[in-house]
């Protein structure tokens, strides 16, 4: 049987950024070209999902709650309220499933009205990979929420009506959308670090690990926060401190802003993973023993060697040291980074053998069939 999904999404701001910063002259575009335009540009999970789904027979609408640009030309600036414009996008589409993949888009009270858009028998579904805490008076308004590992689906399970196992996936179209050049036998990290709350300090400490070693790692990204005090009394009391951790980050933090490279998106990020031989991928701590994150998908469909950190789940998705290179601590990342550098052709090997399992296991293909059985059975259960 049919039905209709609405999805609502945000976009990450930075890529917002840099995407009106690069077609700076596509603004003046009517909403169906500025539309195609963001989708052509392949950033994250873009309409990968909608395209699998229409081809089984699911009609599907995707919004991009965020970009006022887009937004506002959907009713030719006649409704200025980004929140009053997706509720008359949901009334219009009038579906059968609304699936939110940022749930910290709306607040509870707008998830209430939200709910009272929607037809009676309609179902409001989400994804969610992050912290847990933080969102549980929004998770039980759900009637089933989707999430990339096992760790945070167990995590969640207390809050939701229904919990259900969704990895990320890869769309391998877009190995026909790269111009591919000789790879450099270099290691990558393309990504974020956010410091002081322990969120991304691993990070800082890795990159301490190479620079001990010599092992030249290029960054593409940016750093938010730092290990720095503000206020004037922490600041003269951090730098009289002798050896702490925080100072010895700090020093490292210093050294990383010199040479990082502004961050790439969409396609110009998977023509960036495409010209390296390997490229790092070290999980947020609340990952927890989880793996999945979208970079461990993203470098292997694209034919890059991952060097990820060891978890629990990594067997679930590939052969450790097979399929990508997979490390427990310090000493064994420097080892095998070492050793891969050493090996540029057991990289590639290992890179194609990783792609290969991507694209037969982890393609939209597969995600969509998965989702689109777990929407019928709460649709018609």
């Amino acid at each position: 049987m049919s039905y209709k999904l609405f999805e609502v999404t945000s976009l990450y701001k930075n890529y917002i950024n840099y995407f009106y910063d690069k077609f700076s002259e596509i603004t003046s575009l009517s909403y169906s070209d500025l539309y195609n335009a963001i989708i052509n540009d392949c950033f994250a999970e873009c309409d990968f999902l909608h395209k699998e789904l229409n081809k089984l027979g699911v009609e599907t609408k995707l919004v991009f709650y965020n970009d006022n640009h887009l937004q506002l030309k959907y009713f030719n600036d006649e409704v200025t309220d980004l929140f009053e414009i997706f509720i008359r996008q949901l009334k219009e589409f009038d579906p059968d499933i609304l699936y939110v993949s940022d749930i910290g888009t709306f607040t509870k009270e707008q998830y209430s009205i939200i709910r009272e858009s929607l037809k009676p028998n309609a179902k409001m579904i989400a994804w969610h990979f992050t912290v847990v805490e933080c969102f549980s008076k929004l998770l039980p308004l759900f009637d089933e929420v989707y999430t990339g590992s096992k760790y945070i689906m167990n995590l969640l399970i207390p809050y939701c009506k229904s919990v259900k196992l969704l990895y990320h996936a890869f769309e391998p179209n877009i190995l026909n959308k790269i111009n591919y050049t000789e790879k450099f036998n270099k290691l990558l990290f393309a990504g974020s670090i956010y410091l002081g709350e322990d969120i991304h300090n691993n990070r800082i400490d890795m990159f301490g690990e190479f620079k001990k070693k010599n092992i030249d790692c290029d960054f593409y990204g940016n750093i938010y926060g730092s290990f720095l005090p503000n206020g004037k009394k922490d600041l003269i009391k951090f730098l009289f401190e002798k050896n702490t951790l925080r100072k010895k980050r700090h020093i490292i933090e210093k050294e990383i802003r010199t040479k990082i490279k502004p961050s790439a998106f969409g396609l110009d990020y998977y023509s960036l993973l495409s010209k390296y031989n390997l490229c790092m991928n070290q999980h947020v701590k609340i990952a927890g023993t989880g793996a999945g994150n979208m970079r461990m998908f993203e470098v292997t469909g694209m034919g890059t060697c991952l060097v990820t950190d060891y978890k629990d789940e990594n067997i679930d998705l590939f052969v450790p040291d097979e399929e990508i290179v997979v490390y427990k601590n310090y000493d064994e990342l420097l080892e095998k980074v070492n050793w891969l550098l050493n090996n540029p052709r057991k990289a590639n090997e290992i890179a194609l053998k990783g792609q290969k399992r991507t694209i037969n296991s982890h393609s939209y293909k597969h995600k969509a069939e998965v989702f689109n059985n777990y929407i019928l059975g709460i649709l018609y259960k």
